[in-house]
């Protein structure tokens, strides 16, 4: 793609953002097998297809996007509303987040905030056409990892990109829990037991990363729903046995010693007896 055939297009991104900054500023101002000895992140990683979340209510601005980002070889999801995109970010697993700072409904320091509260990690690059220094640093406090302002050259944030990611893989690198032939990168949300990938929710993973953590260990309903939810057990109700129920689903194989067991009257506990534990973090 050329650069006069971006021109045009990218001089969007100052049109109704920019607006209403301005009414704003007046206002208020693999499938090789693991060796977790060696490093399952690579292993991981190269079953792993880039994927970006792009969360914009501009639609030429989504569209470019999308057209760059396809050209580079990611997997590109969207969404026009901070609620929506805040779900997708919270259910689905992404290398990095492209994040409008003025959606409709959610601003963007506010969805990222929420996204860190819940204990994802998933780098976060905010575009706004607010320029001024005390923007920056509320956006960068929120807990995002980049701010680009608008307009913006492509190439520019494509590399932001790259370094966001490139960064965001080397932290991860030992971040890695493991029991047995079960291996989960914290950093990067990805899971795996054997050759299998798992497909987990951002709260399944949240309920398999905390009793990995604590594998072998009796792990009460309370304990697991002040950790997992945040939240004490009797708001929950049975969604603490519901979503082990879900787990259990996607990890276990049949007429194989079951990996979750439950301790009557208590809770639950990671435990096999034919396997040891490994974890590091």
């Amino acid at each position: 793609m050329t650069s006069t055939a971006r021109l045009p297009v990218e001089s969007v991104a100052t049109s109704t953002e920019q607006q209403r900054a301005s009414v704003e500023d007046e206002s208020a101002r693999e499938q090789p097998s693991i060796d977790v000895a060696t490093n399952s992140y690579e292993a991981i990683e190269q079953v792993e297809s880039r994927r970006v979340l792009v969360v914009d209510d501009e639609e030429p601005i989504v569209d470019l996007l999308r057209e760059v980002l396809d050209e580079e070889g990611y997997t590109v999801d969207s969404s026009s509303t901070g609620a929506a995109g805040l779900n997708m970010a919270l259910e689905e697993v992404y290398d990095a987040i492209v994040l409008d700072w003025m959606l409709p409904d959610l601003e963007g320091p506010d969805f990222v905030r929420r996204l860190v509260s819940a204990g994802v990690a998933t780098p976060v690059l905010i575009l706004t056409a607010r320029q001024h220094l005390q923007d920056r640093v509320q956006g960068l406090d929120s807990g995002a990892d980049d701010y680009l302002t608008k307009p913006f050259a492509v190439e520019e944030l494509l590399a932001r990109l790259r370094a966001l990611i490139r960064r965001n893989a080397r932290q991860a690198e030992n971040r890695h829990l493991s029991y047995g032939d079960l291996v989960l990168d914290v950093q990067r949300r990805a899971a795996r037991r054997g050759d299998q990938v798992l497909q987990l929710s951002a709260r399944e993973f949240m309920l398999l990363q905390h009793l990995l953590k604590y594998a072998e260990q009796v792990l009460s309903r309370e304990q697991i729903a002040e950790a997992v939810w945040g939240q004490q057990l009797e708001q929950l109700s049975n969604v603490v046995d519901l979503y082990i129920h879900y787990l259990r689903r996607k990890i276990e194989r049949p007429g194989e010693p079951p990996l979750i067991r439950t301790v009557c009257g208590v809770g639950y506990t990671l435990r096999s007896g034919d396997l040891g534990r490994s974890a590091a973090e």
